[in-house]
């Protein structure tokens, strides 16, 4: 099989060389290592160049302007010529292991990911990383309201890029993407373990500061308060989310010779978000309450409370 690294950079000399140094060492090597750069203005493509002349395996890519994070890494993905694209971003660092794991795990699916752990650098004290090592949960429910997994812990089959809606690409970030439509067509592999560290630093295209989910009773009535003034003022935007979560596992439905019980479940919780009572989809939420929360409860009952709330709390997920 063969395999690519898929990278996309943007202005970001200050960590670039820790990446590329990560890719370089792993115990499985790719037999290529695209770089897309989307038209930097420091000394990114020099250092690029610097790593070319030294590893053949490294093909370069250049747009003379930006394009933007999803343009970049969906062209990469395209232009990349391997069996397996293996995907990473320009300021972390790689576990040894992490292709060699991706490609063992992968199988017949089209998508594998793993974990990562976050961490900061002492040259930006003002990040945050909040260590959160829970085993996330990677249902297609629970993506359709937040992404799962990250980008660069992501290997792919091309094939996958078949199965995302021409209508919908630029609608949602890459990644957020590629792990719905892989998990819509049941064709998603998960490694649960760290190999990848996330550098969480404050120029990072994704970076936000960790949220407070202490179980507190002050904390929780605070997030009540909040999620119920979401409610009404986001419900306008979460409607077009789920129009536009209609329309990609619509697109997979298309594509799938049967669609699984996953994905039927699915299009059954977008239509009663878009057109069923709240009773009707209390009721859903209760019924697949393990497959809606970021990780599985230890107690059963703060789960069902959780998804009784579900409906409104939902809001705080999308943004008017």
């Amino acid at each position: 099989m063969r395999i690519s690294v898929v990278l996309c950079t943007y202005n970001g000399e200050r960590y670039l060389r820790e990446q590329l140094d990560s890719v370089f060492s792993q115990t499985l090597r790719a037999d290529e290592v695209l770089v897309s750069d989307d038209g930097s203005t420091d000394s990114t493509w020099a250092i690029l160049e610097d790593y070319a002349a030294r590893y053949p395996e490294m093909r370069l890519c250049r747009h003379g302007a930006p394009h933007g994070v999803n343009a970049n890494f969906y062209s990469a993905l395209r232009e990349a010529t391997g069996d397996l694209l293996v995907i990473g971003d320009q300021d972390d660092i790689w576990l040894p292991r992490k292709i060699e794991r991706l490609s063992d795990s992968v199988g017949d699916n089209l998508l594998v990911a793993s974990m990562n752990r976050p961490f900061t650098s002492s040259d930006d004290p003002s990040a945050l990383a909040s260590q959160d090592t829970r085993v996330p949960n990677v249902s297609l429910l629970r993506m359709l309201h937040t992404s799962c997994v990250a980008g660069h812990t992501m290997a792919l089959r091309p094939a996958l890029l078949s199965f995302v809606s021409p209508t919908a690409r630029e609608s949602i970030m890459y990644d957020a993407m590629l792990q719905i439509v892989a998990r819509a067509a049941g064709r998603m592999a998960f490694v649960e373990e760290v190999l990848v560290l996330q550098r969480r630093h404050t120029a990072s295209a994704t970076y936000t500061s960790p949220v407070n989910r202490s179980k507190t009773l002050s904390n929780i009535l605070r997030t009540v308060r909040d999620d119920c003034r979401l409610y009404s003022i986001t419900r306008p935007a979460w409607r077009r989310r789920m129009l536009l979560m209609l329309d990609i596992l619509s697109f997979v439905a298309s594509r799938v010779e049967a669609p699984g019980e996953e994905l039927r479940s699915a299009l059954e919780y977008v239509r009663l978000q878009l057109n069923g009572t709240y009773a009707a989809r209390t009721l859903f939420c209760l019924r697949h309450h393990r497959e809606l929360l970021h990780s599985v409860e230890r107690n059963t009952l703060y789960s069902l409370l959780r998804a009784l709330f579900f409906p409104i709390s939902s809001a705080s997920y999308v943004r008017p």
